[in-house]
């Protein structure tokens, strides 16, 4: 500001004229001498009488026209201005009628070529303050004296030519003294409308507009200030606005974004804020995967409320959907109406997936948990149970061979005896579900298990349903027992042919896979590692999530009562478990399930375990010397009752202490030791170890009805080492006693 005001130092003193005394002498020296010429015509030619009721008809008449023009002068109707003076110019008294507007175009001019005295008016014309344009009017007076009117007339020429020289003169000099000075005002706001606000460069002549020019000039500068700033201001904002990792935008309740920053593009997919822009014509059909969700939002903001975390799911360019928090508040104009919504829209598919990552595994492991507390009920249930048996199955085949085919009791007995067989399938069905089932591992090729299984399940499932075998051509060997496998097979097989009441396509697949960490970590009970994978599908009915959450609980089960025990699907579970695999389960209502088993892959064939070879029909009787011990009375009597029967001779024992006194005390050869595995204070090995110190020849027989892989693979019994299941009938017992006693 300072330099523009030392700039128009120079332009204020040199050259200068004052506008107001040029003009006050000018417009004086002017007014007198017509004045004087005016007063001394008039006095001679006009009477004082004429020349007052002709001003007053002259001042009425103008008062009239200026009324009269002031519409059609401000709609510029330049007819209706026409007719307004032709009409007035029909008085004889009108001598001249001239109108123009405020730029001095003329649009009515009337004269006559009478030489009568006049008296003339001008006036202008306003309309609400503003200038419209000028009216002059002569009028003459016909009714003085032939003297008069020839005074009138010379006088009336003399005025004429003293106000022609008059407006001549005034026009002149405003043109020379106001004009310029204007022009140059104008050329500076012309400047200044351009964006140049330095009135320096324009010479103004006038020392009386030198304070307008520098209060222009001051004003330049604080306008040039604040355009700086603006500029700064929007660059900055430009900045942040552009460079936001959040995505930034502004919309109409309509439906379309009004301006949307880059991160805003970014995040919806779509390669700049334009084709965004573009292309979204309504943001709640476009975008939102819950359309009703836009409605609440625009509701809130239409309230007049701040939206803050308002998490919806929308749909990207490609379709992609991501999830996003927005963060809004409306503009209302003074109605409170809602003019347009500014918001920021912010990324949160991750946080989302992680959130839901960890609700998945906390899910999983309150199931491992709850299978594992089923698990152990379940097993805790079946030893027990194991032990009720062994003694009802034991007795009632006893009973049974105490009567003759046609007698009825024995036919009563028999149904008992079945009826416990199922009870005993029924313990080792839980024994399989809580991992406590006796397994014996070998190398097994999966592939040549399924083939062979193959036959066997084909006569098995309805014709109504097509089956398909997909076998990898190099598929690898597991560790396992193989008739565990078939029971997988079996169970979910018939579980997949209960989900397709009309028919449909079974399909079994085996392939190698190995399992990383993308996999582990959402499934913490199985380690990363090379496994064979064996899935299982049907084309079926589906599950939902309810009842895919309780599907491997024991006796679940979605069928109707009397066709399940709900056992089927909690076996596979615990024989995959106990074999250190992984079972998973995708299914969809009406879209059918796939359930997949992961069995670790072994690379080496390991040490085998010989098959059992079946037992003969017959009873295998003896005479040797048995050593039984068993802590359970029911299970120890029965084991006795029914050796005794088979002519062996039987030492009793309930703790493995009073088992150790009696072989010392017992002074013939033992021939069998006849052991539970699990005992108070020392396991049936260790009992069998202490023996052999004392008696080398000693055979051993293990029992149990709560065995698991620890038994097996853990040193309580080795592979390969002889075991009966609890319960077990008399036959069973006789040819496996028989059997390691020759052996």
């Amino acid at each position: 500001m300072q330099s523009s005001q030392k700039s128009l130092q120079p332009m204020m003193t040199q050259n200068k004229r004052s506008i107001s005394r040029a003009l006050t002498v000018t417009l004086i020296s002017t007014v007198v001498a017509v004045s004087v010429i005016t007063v001394t015509l008039i006095y001679h030619t006009i009477s004082q009488r004429a020349k007052a009721q002709l001003e007053e008809k002259a001042d009425e008449y103008i008062i009239s026209l200026a009324g009269v023009l002031e519409i059609p002068l401000w709609d510029l109707d330049e007819r209706n201005i026409i007719r307004t003076g032709q009409a007035f110019t029909q008085n004889e008294l009108v001598e001249m009628l001239k109108i123009t507007n405020s730029m001095g175009d003329v649009y009515f001019d009337f004269k006559r070529e009478s030489q009568a005295p006049l008296v003339s008016r001008t006036r202008k014309i306003l309309h609400e303050g503003q200038f419209l344009g000028n009216v002059e009017i002569s009028l003459t007076t016909k009714y003085d004296t032939e003297i008069n009117r020839q005074l009138l007339l010379s006088g009336m020429g003399t005025l004429s030519v003293v106000i022609l020289v008059l407006v001549v003169a005034t026009g002149f000099l405003l043109r020379m003294l106001l004009n310029k000075p204007l022009d140059c005002l104008a050329e500076i706001a012309n400047a200044y409308a351009s964006g140049r606000y330095d009135p320096s460069g324009y010479d103004m002549l006038f020392l009386e507009f030198q304070p307008l020019v520098g209060a222009l000039a001051e004003m330049g500068d604080k306008i040039t200030s604040q355009m700086t700033e603006l500029r700064n201001a929007e660059k900055k904002y430009r900045g942040i606005f552009e460079n936001a990792v959040e995505g930034i935008f502004q919309s109409i309740p309509e439906g379309r974004f009004l301006n949307v920053n880059p991160s805003m593009a970014r995040i919806l997919g779509y390669d700049s804020a334009e084709e965004l822009i573009e292309n979204i014509a309504d943001i709640g059909q476009q975008l939102y995967v819950n359309p009703g969700q836009r409605e609440t939002f625009i509701q809130q903001m239409r309230d007049g409320k701040t939206v803050s975390g308002f998490h919806v799911q929308m749909y990207c360019k490609n379709r992609r959907i991501v999830w996003v928090s927005l963060h809004a508040r409306p503009v209302l104009n003074e109605n409170g109406q809602l003019l347009l919504t500014e918001g920021i829209l912010e990324d949160i598919t991750e946080p989302k997936r992680v959130e839901a990552e960890r609700i998945k595994l906390e899910d999983q492991l309150r199931q491992s948990q709850k299978m594992e507390t089923v698990g152990l009920l379940a097993g805790g249930i079946a030893h027990d149970f194991n032990n009720l048996l062994t003694p009802i199955l034991g007795y009632c085949e006893l009973l049974i061979a105490g009567f003759p085919e046609e007698d009825p009791r024995r036919q009563k007995l028999q149904h008992v005896w079945q009826a416990a067989e199922r009870a005993k399938d029924l313990t080792h069905r839980l024994l399989a579900f809580s991992r406590k089932q006796m397994i014996e591992l070998k190398t097994v090729d999966l592939g040549a298990l399924i083939r062979q299984f193959e036959s066997m399940l084909r006569r098995t499932i309805r014709e109504s349903i097509h089956i398909e075998v997909r076998i990898s051509p190099s598929i690898g060997l597991v560790r396992a027992d193989a008739r565990q496998i078939e029971q997988i097979l079996i169970n979910l097989s018939i579980n997949a042919q209960d989900a397709m009441p009309e028919g449909g396509t079974l399909t079994i697949e085996a392939a190698d896979i190995d399992l990383d960490e993308s996999y582990t970590s959402s499934h913490p009970e199985i380690a990363p590692g090379a496994y064979v994978m064996l899935a299982i599908s049907d084309t079926g009915v589906g599950m939902d999530e309810e009842t895919m959450e309780h599907i491997f609980d024991p006796f679940f089960t979605t069928k109707e009562l009397g066709r399940g025990t709900g056992l089927g699907l909690s076996t596979v579970y615990g024989i995959v478990k106990q074999h250190g695999g992984s079972i998973s389960v995708y299914s969809e209502k009406n879209q059918g399930s796939i359930f997949k088993t992961f069995l670790p892959r072994t690379v080496t064939e390991g040490a085998m375990i010989e098959a059992i070879e079946p037992l003969p029909d017959e009873l295998a009787h003896g005479d040797e010397t048995i050593l039984l011990v068993e802590d359970n009375e029911m299970v120890r009597m029965l084991a006795c009752t029914m050796l005794q029967s088979l002519g062996y001779q039987v030492i009793v024992a309930e703790n493995p202490d009073q088992c150790t006194k009696l072989a010392g005390e017992h002074k013939s050869p033992i021939s069998l030791l006849l052991t539970d595995v699990v005992m108070p204070g020392m396991n049936g090995r260790d009992l069998f170890d202490r023996l052999r110190l004392s008696l080398p020849d000693l055979k051993v027989l293990f029992m149990s009805g709560y065995t698991s892989n620890v038994i097996m693979h853990h040193g309580v019994v080795d592979e390969g080492m002889h075991f009966i299941q609890k319960p077990f009938s008399m036959h069973t017992l006789s040819q496996k006693v028989r059997h390691v006693l020759v052996s």
